[in-house]
């Protein structure tokens, strides 16, 4: 009788966790800027740069929902991001000229008047020296008129009860479909200014995913990291300010914050 050479049952290979970054029109129209943000940030154009047209550099441009409401405004657009489905959507969908690379490695030629990151990646790096190096290595990549304009999350009152809902839309209509998102607050740890967020994409209709479901850690930047990013080697911190009220500039850092950087 021949020898039993199986090693028993084997476990069919784990299934890669779904990733709403992989789904560029369903994270547009879930993603799509405020109305109240993108007026806030255009008024910061023209109060630190000047009167368009502007050139205007995304460097982690997703599916470029920061690039399109200036699209009318703009003499150039352009985007940069690590996810091959997100450049080819922006190149689609808005005629940026985009490029699949590294956001610390940016590789244009020309100068821009206005490089803008507003859709919360600062909160992704590790410290406050990375985001330095990061805000440092954008002068090369900036005209003389030029600004850079970013988007913070600062620490504010998170609730008393956790978990706890931060933010969740209506449906929305996506392709074939509708869907919705929702954040929650899973765990708030203040000593190592991070956050654990959950982020659950529900859809009805088309072929999307029904479900996708992410928890992630964020950066939550203290009064001391605004201090030190005034030191960013060739620039200087002209001016942070809320969303809400964009002519207060150097507002108290709570919650969401534009900050402007000059090139010196």
């Amino acid at each position: 009788m021949a020898a039993d050479t199986s090693s028993g049952p084997t476990e069919a290979p784990e299934e890669e966790p779904l990733n709403l970054y992989r789904f560029p029109a369903l994270y547009d129209t879930l993603k799509t800027p405020d109305d109240e943000d993108i007026t806030a940030v255009r008024a910061l154009m023209r109060r630190f740069v000047g009167n368009g047209p502007w050139s205007i550099l995304d460097p982690a441009c997703g599916p470029g929902n920061w690039l399109r409401p200036f699209a009318q405004e703009a003499s150039r657009l352009a985007g940069n991001d690590n996810c091959p489905e997100m450049v080819e959507y922006t190149r689609q969908t808005t005629g940026a000229h985009t490029v699949l690379g590294d956001m610390f490695e940016l590789a244009f030629e020309d100068p821009f008047d206005v490089i803008l990151e507003a859709s919360g990646v600062t909160s992704l790096l590790p410290d406050i020296d990375t985001l330095a190096r990061w805000i440092g290595s954008f002068r090369r990549h900036l005209s003389g008129r030029g600004a850079v304009i970013l988007m913070l999350n600062f620490d504010a009152p998170v609730p008393d009860r956790l978990p706890a809902t931060l933010w969740r839309t209506p449906w929305r209509e996506v392709p074939g479909g509708e869907a919705r998102i929702h954040y929650e607050l899973l765990r708030d740890e203040p000593e190592n200014h991070s956050q654990q967020i959950r982020r659950t994409v529900e859809t009805r209709g088309g072929d999307w995913p029904r479900r996708i479901v992410e928890s992630y850690d964020l950066r939550v930047w203290k009064r001391e990291h605004l201090d030190a990013l005034r030191d960013v080697p060739g620039f200087e911190l002209t001016a942070c300010t809320d969303p809400a009220a964009p002519a207060k500039h150097q507002a108290q850092p709570e919650g969401e914050r534009l900050l402007v950087f000059k090139p010196v």
